[in-house]
């Protein structure tokens, strides 16, 4: 396989060649834009989900900062610097950002099964 098969069989599991003569019947066929808007949705929700991932670990995560400057040679530390933000105040706004992201995403995987049918492997979002 070369290098262009390898990173389309990451995306696709097919090699570069079935993709193109793929896409190519699509477009023959006049099903392209279909395929487009049900891959641009696709992509929507899975970025949705994994921001909605990403944002919820920092929220279970987030401590105040602290920086330590250490000694080049002996490595020891020569200094901590702590800083103080206000912890519940970003907290809050993370979890609102999530509660309107989680709304995003319900909203796409009602218009993606209403234009293309159930998504493949979609079990259902849950709020916590």
């Amino acid at each position: 396989m070369t290098k262009l098969d390898v990173n389309t069989f990451r995306a696709t599991s097919k090699c570069y060649d079935c993709v193109a003569k793929e896409e190519s019947r699509l477009k023959m066929d006049g099903l392209w834009d279909k395929h487009k808007e049900k891959k641009i949705l696709e992509n929507q929700i899975d970025w949705l989900k994994d921001r909605i991932v990403e944002l919820t670990y920092y929220h279970d995560t987030l401590s105040n900062p602290e920086i330590h400057h250490f000694d080049k040679d002996t490595g020891a530390i020569l200094m901590v610097d702590k800083y103080s933000i206000p912890l519940d105040t970003v907290k809050k706004d993370i979890r609102t950002e999530v509660v309107g992201m989680n709304k995003s995403l319900k909203e796409k995987e009602i218009e993606y099964e209403e234009k293309h049918g159930e998504q493949d492997g979609v079990v259902g979002i849950t709020q916590n």
